[in-house]
């Protein structure tokens, strides 16, 4: 009798450390299973450095004017930074005149602005494909120095004999557009800014005057007083 209770106090004694034992390995596993979430959450949400922009091919963008056959057009041509063609492109021929039908504007980031026959021209900086036209300036280009571009890629442009004013966004958006500020003010040659302010200076104006500069102010392209 005492033999057959030993017996049984024994195997239960087995049983209970299997139980035990088999909670550990599970209690050990779902340790495991809960450092892999959690180990996969960290990498999940970990942050990931973003690739440095890739630095622009074109370095230089030459605009030639050229003559033939009593036509006028440009040649655009892209050059890497070893003096490389990387594109070129002729623009449309105009009858030669007395004002010249294209000008080049300027390279402002990832394109470049031009202007041919009264619009304005926005290409891609790398690849030369036209990103916009701009028909509202309609006039004859004044000039690369009567042409300038803001820090946010807007242009300010005049033509010679109009318009005086043509704000155009990056984006070839008019933002303004102003024939003429004053019938005795005309031929403007110049715009640049000075000290925060637009300056456009004409070769002619009131009472005579061989230059007169007018001052804008770009947040509202109003005349500043």
């Amino acid at each position: 009798m005492k033999l057959r209770l030993f017996s049984l106090l024994l195997v239960l004694v087995l049983m209970l450390s299997a139980c035990a034992d088999s909670g550990s390995d599970r209690r050990r596993k779902d340790d495991d299973d809960d450092r892999e979430d959690y180990t996969w959450d960290v990498n999940r949400d970990e942050d990931v450095a973003e690739e440095p922009a890739a630095p622009m091919v074109v370095q230089t963008i030459l605009f030639q004017r050229e003559y033939a056959d009593d036509k006028e057009y440009a040649t655009i041509t892209a050059l890497d930074a070893d003096g490389e063609t990387v594109w070129q492109l002729q623009t449309q021929q105009y009858d030669v005149a007395q004002l010249d039908s294209v000008t080049e504007i300027g390279m402002w980031e990832d394109r470049f602005y031009y202007a041919e026959g009264g619009k304005i021209v926005a290409l891609n900086r790398e690849t030369g494909e036209m990103l916009w036209e701009n028909e509202d300036f309609s006039g004859y280009p004044a000039g690369k120095d009567a042409c300038l571009i803001l820090d946010d890629g807007t242009i300010v442009a005049t033509g010679f004999f109009s318009p005086d004013l043509a704000v155009v966004d990056k984006d070839g958006e008019t933002l303004k557009y102003l024939a003429t500020f004053d019938e005795d003010i005309f031929w403007p040659y110049e715009v640049k800014m000075e000290d925060g302010m637009v300056v456009i200076t004409f070769e002619h104006g009131p009472d005579e005057s061989e230059e007169f500069k007018l001052t804008v102010d770009p947040e509202t392209w109003e005349v500043a007083e």
